[in-house]
C-alpha cells in the first residue's frame, strides 16, 4: 500500500500546477499522483488548436513525472476514506496519504439526444480519434460554449463549427445558436463536445 506525503487526484493542467508548486515548498516530500488517463498531464488548449495547425504533439506535455512524483495512470480513484486518510482506485490499489488534494476536472454534459455518435472532446485520446477520423475525409463538427470577454458573464452564445481540418487547415463554419438555446453548462466548462 503506497504511502504518499502529498496525493494528488487528478491528471490534469490543475494536478500538474499543484505538483510544481508543492515541489517549490518541498522538494523532498513523496507524492503521488491518480489520474484516469494514459497520459500524464499535458496543456490541453493545443489539443483543439495548435495541434490541428501543425505544432509538434511534444509541446503539449508538461514535465510532471521530472518533478519526483509517482504516477498512477489509467485508474480512477473510487473510495476515499478522510478520516483514516486512503483512497481506493478502481483496480482495488489503496493508497494512504498525509495531504489530499482532488483536482478531478469537469466532464463534458452528456447530451440527450446523443446516439453515440458524438465525441465527446476532452483528452489526447479524443483529439487521436478526432484526429484520425478527419484524415480520413469524414467531417467532424465541434460544439462548445463561448463567453466573450468583452460581455457580462450572464451573457453566453453557443458556437458551432462544422468541418475536416487537414494539413493545419479546415473548412470551418461558425454558427450561433439562436438566443434562449442553452446545453445548460456551468461556466467553467468551454467546451461540450
Amino acid at each position: 500500500m503506497p504511502h504518499y506525503k502529498y496525493l494528488i487526484v487528478g491528471g490534469g493542467m490543475t494536478a500538474d500546477a499543484a505538483v510544481h508548486g508543492i515541489r517549490e515548498a518541498d522538494s523532498d516530500g513523496s507524492m503521488g499522483l491518480i489520474s484516469a488517463e494514459e497520459n500524464p498531464p499535458y496543456n490541453r488548449p493545443p489539443l483543439s488548436k495548435g495541434l490541428w495547425k501543425g505544432e509538434a504533439l511534444e509541446k503539449i506535455w508538461r514535465g510532471t513525472e521530472k518533478q519526483n512524483v509517482t504516477l498512477h495512470l489509467g485508474r480512477q480513484a473510487r473510495s476515499l476514506d478522510p478520516s483514516k486518510k486512503i483512497v481506493t482506485d478502481d483496480q482495488g490499489s489503496v493508497y494512504t496519504f498525509e495531504k489530499l488534494l482532488l483536482a478531478t476536472g469537469a466532464t463534458p454534459r452528456r447530451l440527450p439526444f446523443d446516439d453515440g455518435s458524438i465525441i465527446y472532446f476532452r483528452t489526447l485520446g479524443d483529439y487521436r480519434n478526432l484526429r484520425a477520423l478527419t484524415e480520413h475525409g469524414r467531417r467532424a463538427a465541434k460544439a462548445h460554449s463561448y463567453r466573450p470577454y468583452s460581455r457580462p458573464a450572464s451573457a453566453k452564445a453557443c458556437m458551432f463549427s462544422y468541418g475536416r481540418p487537414s494539413k493545419g487547415k479546415s473548412d470551418v463554419q461558425r454558427i450561433q445558436f439562436p438566443r434562449g438555446f442553452t446545453f445548460r453548462n456551468n461556466s467553467r466548462t468551454r467546451c461540450l463536445i
